[in-house]
């Protein structure tokens, strides 16, 4: 979705408003492709700043079919946060002759506006590092990989800290 913001920069008003629903299947970050379950739901007010920029306030709403970090299943996550972030249009002629850096907005071409760009970047920002698919979640056995949240191994406990072995025998004369 691309939105030329010529009308803002020139009008008397300073806000346009864009709600909009956007149909991304997924996204890669770190090489693993996620997929989402539903429309991106977005909401994003852009106003117009003096000195040629554009602040954008914005909310995304998502639900993304993710791995839980300790047991490796799939759930869906709810991404839920708001962002916002500052466009310098003055930098324009610099910007198609620097090369790409994180400070860059790439998300904008002269007077446009990719509204697909800016989410996937505000959502790889915001992406959670780690995420449980329950708060309570056993994660897998170390030794023969089971999901302890849905059967219980019978492997040994056989990690154990060669200080606290002399603990262990204590605890089995009792």
């Amino acid at each position: 979705m691309i939105i030329n913001i010529t009308d803002l920069l020139m009008s008397d008003e300073d806000i346009k408003e864009v709600n909009s629903y956007l149909d991304m299947k997924s996204i890669v970050i770190e090489d693993i492709e996620y997929f989402f379950e539903d429309k991106i739901k977005i909401n994003i007010k852009l106003y117009n700043l003096d000195d040629a920029e554009i602040e954008i306030i914005g909310h995304i709403n998502a639900k993304i079919k993710m791995p839980c970090s300790r047991c490796t299943e799939y759930f869906i996550k709810d991404l839920d946060f708001h962002f916002n972030r500052t466009a310098h249009l003055n930098d324009i002629d610099a910007i198609e002759q620097e090369p790409i850096t994180d400070e860059r907005d790439i998300f904008i071409d002269e007077f446009n506006i990719d509204i697909n760009q800016l989410i996937c970047d505000e959502i790889i920002i915001n992406f959670p590092m780690k995420v449980l698919c329950k708060e309570d979640c056993k994660g897998i056995c170390n030794n023969c990989g089971c999901n302890l949240n849905n059967e219980k191994c019978n492997c040994e406990s056989l990690d154990i800290d060669p200080r606290m072995a002399v603990f262990q025998d204590i605890l089995k004369k009792f």
